[in-house]
């Protein structure tokens, strides 16, 4: 049960890291590798819970992008609003990955721990 709140906790901080660096976009690919590989070793098995955070800020862009890529207008009774939106596919398809691979590196270290 402690691995799941450790999980979690890399969670928040996977979600509070991605948030500040979204429109950014990734910078530096390698560092993931590198981040897989201290998850796979480390001590603190939760940490995949890093990628799964950083992958839920990373799909939320992207359903809030939905309606785009282009300029997407909304109006009422008394104004139209205009907004550009960008194409949420590249946040949906990076955020899954992310997503994917804090899952399943943390079903990985599960079983490698029962051993």
């Amino acid at each position: 049960m402690r691995d799941w709140v450790s999980y979690l906790l890399w969670l928040l901080v996977g979600a509070g890291a991605r948030r500040h660096r979204v429109h950014r976009g990734l910078r530096a690919p390698g560092h993931g590798g590198g981040l897989v590989v201290a998850i796979l070793y480390s001590k603190g098995r939760g940490a995949a819970g890093l990628l799964l955070g950083a992958g839920l800020v990373l799909m939320y862009v992207a359903f809030l992008h939905r309606q785009g890529p282009g300029e997407v207008c909304t109006s009422d009774a008394v104004s139209t609003t205009c907004v550009d939106q960008l194409n949420p596919w590249p946040f949906l398809a990076v955020g899954a990955i992310l997503a994917l691979l804090g899952i399943g590196l943390q079903a990985l270290a599960r079983r490698r721990s029962a051993t």
